[in-house]
């Protein structure tokens, strides 16, 4: 899943940053702050479904509606995994969404896409780690 991801969402956000408006700069930006205040709420179902809209506003952002229908099936199981680890992992992807965000609205489709994949890395790298130790309570 996370090599799909890596390909799809380093594309979108090359994309979005190429093509993205000051109302769709704004949008991410409120997302942000919504992620930002259920993260201190510690409200997981909702940072999960905030880290889903985000990634898929992205995606939308990139104007190539391929883009958009392959990723929105994968974000059923992205939700699903992002959500066993978020009591660790929100506080981490909210500030590499941030980066993405500032990424995008530079207009750097390099900078965008190398924020894509740290983002990607850092999540893959959670994910695998959370698997390993069996999804345990924190």
């Amino acid at each position: 899943m996370f090599a799909v991801r890596e390909r799809l969402e380093a594309l979108a956000a090359r994309l979005a940053a190429e093509r993205a408006t000051a109302a769709d700069v704004a949008s991410l930006r409120a997302l942000l702050d919504q992620g930002r205040e259920a993260t201190q709420r510690q409200d997981l179902a909702r940072v999960a479904e905030l880290n889903s809209t985000l990634h898929l506003r992205i995606l939308q952002i990139s104007g190539n509606p391929w883009l958009s229908s392959i990723a929105k099936s994968l974000y059923l199981h992205v939700q699903w995994i992002f959500r066993l680890g978020a009591a660790e992992r929100a506080p981490h992807s909210w500030a590499e969404h941030i980066q993405l965000v500032d990424a995008i609205e530079s207009g750097d489709g390099d900078r965008a896409e190398r924020a894509a994949l740290d983002h990607l890395d850092a999540a893959s790298a959670a994910a695998y780690e959370n698997a390993e130790g069996g999804y345990a309570a924190r």
